[in-house]
């Protein structure tokens, strides 16, 4: 099992839960209704009615869907629909673009296939996709933001550029010159077009920065401008001889082709700061009016598609939510599905490692740079405080750390077109979690180096403690099992101030004691029971590890004495305690190496199926049999403690892996 292409059969991707789509990154393919789009390195296949996914997995760092990686390439695959089945299996590899890609799509009769670079690339090519062979090319002087197909051309809109392009017929050897004429743009010359599709009757339809809709004939003559007004438009499809536009602020408006009156305006989504937990069940079809909330602010649309057949309007927001609304022939609006998603990276998760009263084993959280935690639970008949909702089955309860809402959506000045890169200010976000060992409270660690706690046992889950602790950011937290040391009951916190602090969690959260025994920052913090003893153990960047023993006498400041110190030549990332006490390290060689609490090296064991890269984060399942390391070069390899064998490899991540743990049933 020596080879990555057959650790990674062992290993199925089950869910996805996040998007990084955005204009022209979405698709729907027109006879099964299937939603494409991207997470990652990663590609969902998505139901909007079952909510069920089917993944094209990208190994570097669909009829026949075509998707577009950071390589960059263009990669054809072709989705295979059996009885309530999907899978994939890639038949194409295009590779010419060096700097990126925008745009892709299918000619009418999906003999040929565009793709168009990005801003640096300026660079726009006509494929036959079955021979892997370029037959026309061009270079862009602009940016281009979108792109439309027709039957005989297509057309690209961006920063003052319309530009319609003629789908000739080629012969001969070697690629051609593409044929293309810029649209008459008069005084718009100098504006930014959004997005653009085409419409009968020759007509073609875009959207600008400037709340215009331009309506053009005959491949490029312009001939009617509309004043949309309002919020800015973002984007814009065509379906049933209606126009669907989607505005700032959660709006969708669908216009008649013909009159270009509006016809029907959409609900809007989810409010930002909403407390999807106070929704109503899971089962209701409408979502709840706004009305009476004018000052409440909603997610912008940020790219919408429509399904002919099912009358489906897909809609991808600014919050990274996807909602599903089918659209009635006599104007009834039904959500159909909807999921709502981090903005930006996450950085940590926990998961509840038994049931409570409170919630069932399985129940993960999760914090990230848009300042929140989310709950998550996949069991949807379990009867915990929280019970799935109208917006998800899934996602439980958001906690909102921060005061406004800045963080909750991407900002209006993305790069449209493209794949959504994390935008979010790098000091804001929610950068560790744990969960105390009784699982009543939940402490998050923040960039800003704050730290708050929330009790876990009521459904509105409130805020208990909010104070102050490091310089730097919060890295690590811990707490103590109160049951097997005489009741002590601490919260451990370290940072990249080079500090660790010990709090009092049954005192309010009352501070303790600092200390100060690394000369970098902290990367893990373990508490160990020795003899009703308690230890805290401490390692840092400095590879230095720290135990000392902590002394809590009655009516006296709390103390503590080292009892060792571990330097690791190798470095260590990341640190765990066994159940018989030892140190288990994931160390810099892409080593796990077990110590003794007296410094004695254990063991050795290989911790992935590479030779490059560093081990960054690691965890064990509950028996302790198996590790999953997490590797910089973006795998996961799923190892054998006790031989080093690599059984499994997980990949679908285009970024760094910040957090792993096994839920409780190990699946």
């Amino acid at each position: 099992m020596g080879g990555k292409c057959n650790l990674k059969l062992l290993a199925k991707l089950e869910r996805v839960f996040g998007s990084t789509a955005c204009l022209s990154s979405v698709s729907v393919d027109a006879v099964t209704g299937l939603v494409a789009y991207p997470a990652g390195s990663t590609v969902v296949i998505h139901n909007p009615k079952t909510l069920s996914q089917v993944h094209l997995i990208s190994s570097s760092k669909i009829k026949s869907p075509v998707f577009i990686w950071g390589d960059p390439k263009v990669r054809v695959w072709e989705l295979n629909h059996t009885d309530r089945q999907s899978s994939g299996e890639q038949l194409a590899e295009l590779k010419y673009h060096r700097l990126g890609i925008t745009c892709v799509g299918f000619t009418k009769d999906s003999s040929q296939l565009i793709s168009v670079g990005n801003q640096h690339d300026k660079s726009v090519v006509l494929w036959d996709w079955h021979k892997q062979t370029k037959l026309a090319e061009n270079r862009l002087t602009s940016q281009v933001n979108a792109m439309a197909v027709c039957e005989k051309m297509f057309v690209t809109v961006g920063v003052r550029h319309v530009k319609f392009w003629y789908l000739e017929k080629t012969s001969g050897a070697g690629a051609v010159m593409l044929q293309g004429r810029s649209a008459i743009l008069a005084d718009h010359r100098n504006n930014t077009f959004v997005d653009v599709c085409c419409a009968s009757r020759n007509r073609t339809f875009a959207i600008t920065i400037t709340k215009l809709l331009v309506e053009f004939v005959d491949k490029r003559f312009l001939v009617n401008i509309y004043e949309l007004g309002g919020e800015s438009p973002f984007s814009l499809t065509m379906g049933h001889q209606k126009l669907f536009i989607g505005f700032g602020g959660g709006n969708i408006r669908i216009f008649d082709v013909d009159t270009m009156s509006v016809e029907l305006t959409l609900c809007k989504p989810h409010y930002l700061k909403c407390d999807i937990a106070e929704s109503p069940k899971a089962g209701s079809s409408r979502p709840s009016s706004s009305s009476g909330h004018e000052n409440r602010l909603y997610p912008d649309v940020h790219s919408i598609i429509y399904h002919e057949k099912s009358h489906m309007l897909t809609a991808l927001y600014a919050d990274r939510s996807i909602y599903n609304w089918q659209i009635g022939e006599s104007g009834q609006i039904v959500k159909v599905s909807s999921q709502l998603f981090h903005v930006g990276p996450i950085f940590d998760l926990e998961v509840a490692k038994h049931s409570t009263a409170h919630h069932s084993a399985g129940t993960f959280f999760t914090g990230g740079a848009d300042e929140t935690v989310r709950i998550w639970n996949f069991d949807e008949k379990e009867n915990s405080l929280l019970a799935p909702n109208i917006y998800s089955n899934e996602l439980r309860k958001i906690l909102y750390i921060g005061q406004g809402v800045d963080s909750l959506s991407e900002q209006s000045d993305k790069n449209f077109g493209g794949i959504l890169s994390d935008t979010l200010d790098s000091t804001t976000g929610v950068r560790c979690l744990k969960i105390s060992r009784n699982g009543e409270h939940l402490a998050c660690g923040g960039r800003d180096g704050n730290i708050c706690v929330f009790d876990l046992t009521t459904k509105s889950i409130e805020k208990v403690a909010d104070f102050e602790a490091h310089d730097g950011e919060v890295l690590c937290l811990e707490y103590t099992d109160p049951y097997k040391v005489e009741g002590l009951n601490f919260l451990a916190s370290g940072s990249r101030d080079r500090l660790i602090h010990i709090f009092d969690a049954s005192n309010h959260y009352e501070h303790l004691i600092v200390i100060d025994d690394h000369s970098s920052s902290i990367s893990s913090i373990k508490f160990l029971a020795v003899d009703n003893r308690l230890q805290i153990i401490t390692y840092g960047t400095d590879k230095v590890l720290v135990i000392r023993e902590v002394v809590a006498e009655p009516d006296s400041p709390l103390l503590t004495k080292r009892l060792n110190q571990i330097s690791s030549q190798m470095g260590s990332n990341c640190l765990n305690l066994t159940s018989d006490g030892n140190i288990l390290t994931a160390c810099q060689d892409r080593q796990l190496r077990t110590f003794s609490p007296n410094g004695k090296l254990l063991k050795t064991v290989k911790g992935t199926n590479c030779d490059e890269g560093t081990l960054t984060k690691f965890c064990l399942d509950p028996s302790e049999l198996f590790a999953a390391t997490v590797c910089s070069d973006r795998y996961v390899y799923i190892t054998d403690v006790s031989t080093g064998e690599c059984v499994a490899m997980l990949t679908g991540q285009s970024d760094s892996v910040t957090s792993i743990q096994f839920t409780p049933d190990c699946r």
